[in-house]
């Protein structure tokens, strides 16, 4: 049982670590071409 919570853990964590970043990177870029797009009008 407890062997399965640190590997549900672990996997979870290792998800967090993959999605955020990616998430960050889409959030940021959209704000950027915002930014751009706002400043060609």
């Amino acid at each position: 049982m407890i062997l399965d919570i640190q590997k549900y853990f672990f996997a979870f964590t290792y998800m967090k670590c993959i999605i955020y970043p990616i998430n960050y990177l889409t959030l940021n870029i959209a704000y950027k071409e915002k930014i751009i797009l706002i400043f060609s009008l």
